[in-house]
């Protein structure tokens, strides 16, 4: 055995010579294993009638687990200390409240002036309750939600962000993360936590949720702007095929017997000069028409309408009902319109292809 490095054991010794006895003297040594051993002497100097000391007779005390149970201590005070280091400046501010009405503020960082305006001893006195800073109409959800905390028997929770006023009348947003301190019968005695200011990050939140808010108003314009015009040029479109088919129905309808009457009166001669007439006549009136608009348009108002029963998917027998006429003459009018839409010798259903025009 001996004593830890450091430690010199001619200091017990001009200790006890000098007085005679030593009380609580703490000292380390080390044992055969190599470990320390804290231990607390209190010993005598026992002397001859000459005053020579003779031997040193006394108690030896182990107290290691008492010394490391302190440095243990110790070390939790000092990361305590250094986590208050970092709240001494800056937005956030560390206050202990007391669990009684409007939570009197038992301790309350150095920063509070520069964060809140108020001074230490202005909370620490008593003078400004905490509860006094929140604004009366947000006041209630808070009391709710620590007392919703605090029933619920957690030790620390996050509050929602909430805004205090600070001495000069502004009102700021605020973080709150609090621990709950209870007895050793579990009653809840203080509320120890750091309050952080977070106006700007808070601000800068509500700026984009405006923002987007905007943005989503003017898309849903835009989005109902693109369909009225979409509306708008379908239905341009629609007058336009119509006005051609009706154009085209007319000149017909006014041309084509005085050509036939001209074709007859001619003889053959004429024919192949008829052909090429109503060849040019039909690309005239075709222009800016499709195919099927050009010759959907040749359909009289009664195939039209047999068109649009088809497309409902009504049978031959049930348009004859509907229009009073007879199946045969309605099978009639659908070799027509086959004929008049090109599609006589095709395997082509005629509902299916009306429905996809």
């Amino acid at each position: 055995t001996g004593y830890e490095p450091g430690y010199e054991r001619s200091s017990f010794k001009d200790e006890i010579e000098s007085k005679g006895i030593v009380s609580g003297w703490e000292s380390a040594w080390i044992r055969k294993d190599g470990t320390i051993l804290y231990v607390n002497e209190n010993a005598r100097a026992i002397r001859d009638n000459d005053g020579n000391t003779l031997y040193y007779e006394g108690t030896v005390e182990d107290i290691t687990e008492r010394k490391q149970a302190e440095e243990e201590v110790d070390n939790v005070n000092k990361v305590i200390e250094q986590e208050r280091n970092m709240f001494v400046s800056g937005p956030v501010v560390v206050f202990k409240w007391q669990n009684r009405p409007k939570w009197p503020v038992e301790y309350v960082s150095p920063n509070v002036l520069e964060v809140l305006g108020y001074k230490v001893d202005e909370f620490e006195s008593g003078k400004i309750p905490y509860a006094d800073l929140i604004p009366e109409e947000d006041r209630q959800a808070v009391f709710y939600e620590v007392t919703a905390y605090s029933e619920s028997g957690v030790d620390s929770f996050a509050r929602q962000p909430y805004r205090v006023a600070t001495k000069d009348g502004k009102l700021i947003w605020v973080s709150d993360y609090t621990t709950i301190l209870r007895n050793k019968d579990g009653k809840i005695t203080h509320y120890l936590g750091y309050v952080v200011d977070i106006t700007e990050r808070k601000l800068a939140e509500d700026m984009l949720r405006r923002r987007t808010e905007q943005l989503n108003i003017e898309r849903k314009a835009l989005k109902n702007k693109n369909i009225a015009l979409n509306q708008i040029l379908e239905h341009i479109d629609s007058q336009k095929q119509d006005y051609q088919q009706q154009v085209y129905r007319e000149v017909e309808q006014a041309l084509t017997p005085f050509l036939r009457k001209l074709k007859e009166k001619s003889g053959p001669k004429f024919a192949h000069d008829y052909e090429a007439l109503m060849d040019n006549f039909n690309a005239v009136l075709a222009k800016d028409l499709d195919e099927y608009a050009t010759r959907y348009a040749k359909l009289t108002s009664r195939e039209s309408e047999i068109c649009d029963l088809i497309k409902k998917g009504m049978s031959s027998k049930q348009m004859a009902d509907s229009l009073n006429l007879s199946v045969l003459t309605v099978l009639k009018h659908r070799e027509q319109i086959r004929k008049k839409l090109e599609i006589t010798n095709k395997s082509i259903n005629l509902a299916t292809y009306l429905r996809s025009h």
